[in-house]
């Protein structure tokens, strides 16, 4: 698909584009802004890819002190052992990582914007350049140059990345922080600007939407989501694997298609029922 089709295709049906899911990719291809990687991070590694073996038939390959995540021949991301503290009650997490240029500019630009650095850059013959950081909410994502080149554009094969979202109190200020950090364009998607898609270079490379105001507990974050043939199949699945239903589909979300799942370590991530012939608001 020309990229001139996919902006049009964007302005006509307020669609993220869902061609942003990993495919190989050459050594030169970079893409800043886009989203091209997601680390699990869990203090039960193993369970955790016993459930996403079963659940997603992905396979795991080590590499340094990690997991890689292959799927269809593609690396979508890494799986890492990672301590729990005494006494806590942290949970496992997904956290994306965006392409960028220069790891070490992008990062000074986020503190620079009201982020923090919460893992300096690091360099790895798996990942390359790379370093963990907090927007102005505390919400953790990554930075990375990968040495293998960023995955071209194309529509998420079922078990493949299809998007991120950003779950915040305020909007607004999310906006203004990510126009800063990532040069993104904001595209509103309701008139009150509480869901907001990020484009950048004609592409929506993720959304951010506000949090409910009644349900206080729950914090700031970016939330990606999965490909799946068929949402109930695909939940039922998850139950049965001992995963928890976090969010349930309901008919006003994207016509009963997605759904927030916990996997059983505790790390939340989105689920969503995906036909590319379809048209539909991506925005759970």
């Amino acid at each position: 698909m020309k990229r001139s089709h996919v902006f049009l295709h964007l302005l006509l049906s307020l669609l993220p584009a869902l061609v942003s899911a990993p495919l190989l990719a050459t050594e030169t291809t970079r893409i800043p802004g886009k989203f091209v990687w997601a680390d699990l991070v869990t203090h039960d590694a193993s369970r955790a890819q016993a459930f996403y073996h079963a659940w997603l038939g992905w396979e795991f390959k080590p590499a340094d002190d990690l997991q890689l995540i292959l799927h269809g021949g593609r690396t979508l991301g890494a799986l890492r052992q990672r301590a729990r503290p005494e006494n806590s009650t942290a949970r496992a997490r997904w956290i994306g990582y965006v392409s960028v240029q220069s790891v070490a500019t992008a990062a000074q630009r986020v503190t620079a914007a009201g982020g923090k650095t919460v893992l300096a850059t690091q360099r790895s013959t798996t990942l390359g350049d790379h370093a963990l950081m907090a927007d102005a909410e505390d919400a953790l994502f990554g930075l990375i140059h990968r040495p293998d080149g960023d995955p071209e554009d194309y529509l998420a094969e079922p078990g493949e990345w299809i998007w991120m979202q950003l779950l915040t109190r305020d909007p607004h200020k999310a906006v203004t922080f990510y126009q800063q950090v990532g040069d993104y364009d904001p595209y509103p998607l309701d008139e009150g600007g509480s869901r907001q898609l990020l484009v950048k270079d004609g592409y929506a490379r993720a959304a951010l939407s506000l949090l409910p105001a009644d349900q206080p507990e729950i914090a700031p974050a970016w939330l990606p989501f999965l490909r799946v043939e068929n949402i109930a199949a695909a939940l039922t699945q998850v139950k049965s694997l001992g995963g928890e239903i976090l969010l349930a589909p309901a008919p006003e979300r994207m016509n009963g298609q997605v759904a927030i799942v916990a996997d059983p370590t505790g790390a939340a991530v989105g689920v969503l029922e995906w036909h590319g012939e379809e048209n539909g608001e991506v925005a759970p």
